[in-house]
């Protein structure tokens, strides 16, 4: 069993180009098996995780509160508190918090796997 009470979660940057924005990890790769992290991080407004895309895992985000924009591939989604979207292997993504209010993104991402016997070509 693992818990991880939020005084007790890591506070870690957002790996990506931009504004620097911290997330508070709970889960951490190699602690949980293909797991690659979970964690949640709060977008103030007009905040902006710029445009990246993952080689080898899925990236999946609930919105706990507020609402942000997802662009995915070029094509902008509105999310709104209580909304669910996983984006896959090689997706272009980028978040921005177009509100005037925080918004909480619960994420966690985990490994691609490949049936068994299956190479990456």
């Amino acid at each position: 069993m693992i818990i991880k009470k939020q005084r007790d979660a890591e506070l870690k940057p957002v790996n990506h180009p931009g504004k620097p924005i911290s997330k508070l990890v709970y889960i951490e790769n190699g602690q949980i098996p293909h797991v690659t992290q979970i964690a949640t991080v709060i977008l103030v407004p007009h905040d902006h995780i710029s445009v990246h895309a993952h080689t080898d895992m899925y990236k999946c985000f609930f919105i706990l509160n507020g609402s942000c924009t997802a662009i995915i591939n070029s094509n902008a989604i509105q999310l709104e508190q209580q909304d669910f979207i996983c984006i896959e292997p090689q997706e272009n993504h980028e978040l921005t918090n177009v509100s005037d209010k925080n918004t909480t993104l619960l994420y966690w991402s985990f490994q691609r796997l490949l049936p068994a016997g299956r190479q990456e070509i």
